[in-house]
């Protein structure tokens, strides 16, 4: 028989669970098939296996007509490519879902004795082929054409090209939004920040400028000078920041030529922040309980793509429409009572951006720099 210890994955959802359903090792000088020595818990291959498998058919489910349009190309000149909803290989499934694990739990599934019926007919191992894509997500609306957007899709196409202000009697964005009040709560944070904010000195003037003013000139822009940004439309000013110095620099897109004055504040603990970094949003929702909600897990992926979009680069010209679905989603943030949000930043892959957006932060110290 063939075993899995707890050391043999980082997901720590993984190891609470082989530690209540395994069983603890009594086995003197016992050692893992994963070359960990003497741990303390181990589970059955099968039993590991069968709970993986059970986990993942909650979530996806195998589409008939995949084997048609797993490119997601579209036939026609004036098909719009994002009508049709996105399948998913078991090896990205796995990526999604147990990150660092993905390889471990590839092999323990890969020779799966689960059949189900497939578009021709025949049974075939689904579990048995990590390559191809013929999953579709159980968070999709079957209600949307042939094949559905995904709920971020469709409310990005609602509010850009039909309804952004009250709700239709097709669309409801506060519905929409309402759906994401219970899994917002399990992201809350109360946590005293030092926060960052960056600024290029294109001039002597300017330079001057922050030197005599640093509190107000690295804050965040005055009314008058708001812009249309991913966050906020123009007239609207909010406060982008970052956590780390580094993070703040690159989010300005410097070159090695300019000077850059970058501002110190602090928010103390009072604020209530959303944290809607990944890493965070994986640690509150655990698949492996036994009380898991499929709910909260489509209302992850819908704050997920939410937070790709903004990651995304935007053409000067798309910027008007383009921002309006972010615009939307953090104004409604705003509007539950949240102080700002946590978020990864797309320009340093281990630092964190805040958005803040009242002037709830304290100026500490700035400093100029040349990079």
């Amino acid at each position: 028989m063939e075993y899995f210890c707890s050391e043999c994955f980082n997901d720590s959802n993984i190891i609470a669970y082989i530690k209540e359903y395994g069983e603890k090792i009594i086995e003197e000088n016992y050692i893992c098939r994963c070359g960990a020595d003497e741990p303390l818990y181990k589970i059955e291959k099968d039993s590991i296996k069968d709970f993986i498998e059970s986990t993942i058919s909650k979530l996806y489910h195998l589409d008939e007509f995949a084997y048609h349009i797993a490119n997601r190309e579209a036939e026609k000149e004036n098909d719009f490519i994002r009508n049709y909803a996105p399948l998913y290989s078991l090896e990205e499934i796995c990526g999604e879902l147990f990150d660092e694990d993905t390889n471990t739990l590839l092999e323990i599934i890969k020779k799966s004795l689960h059949y189900s019926e497939v578009a021709n007919g025949e049974n075939e191992f689904i579990f048995n082929n990590k390559d191809t894509e013929h999953w579709l997500s159980n968070c999709y609306d079957d209600n949307y054409n042939f094949y559905s957007l995904s709920k971020w899709e469709k409310f990005c196409e609602n509010v850009k090209h039909k309804a952004r202000y009250f709700d239709h009697k097709d669309f409801s964005v506060s519905n929409t939004l309402n759906e994401f009040k219970e899994f917002f709560q399990k992201l809350k944070c109360f946590k005293d920040y030092d926060i960052f904010r960056a600024r290029k000195i294109k001039n002597l003037a300017k330079k001057i400028e922050i030197e005599n003013n640093p509190a107000c000139e690295l804050g965040k822009s005055p009314i008058k000078f708001a812009q249309n940004n991913r966050f906020s439309p123009i007239g609207i000013s909010y406060g982008y920041f970052a956590l780390e110095k580094e993070t703040a620099i690159k989010e300005i897109r410097t070159n090695d030529k300019n000077e850059i004055a970058i501002g110190k504040f602090k928010i103390d603990k009072n604020l209530k922040l959303l944290n809607l970094c990944k890493s965070n949003m994986g640690s509150k929702i655990n698949i492996f309980h036994e009380s898991f909600d499929i709910s909260m897990h489509c209302q992850k992926k819908f704050v997920l793509e939410f937070l790709e979009d903004i990651s995304k680069p935007i053409d000067k010209k798309d910027k008007l429409l383009d921002y309006v679905p972010t615009q939307i989603m953090a104004e409604y943030i705003w509007h539950l009572g949240y102080d700002g949000f946590l978020y990864d930043s797309s320009q340093n892959s281990d630092g964190t951006n805040l958005l803040i957006f009242e002037n709830n932060y304290k100026y500490l110290d700035y400093e100029i720099i040349k990079k």
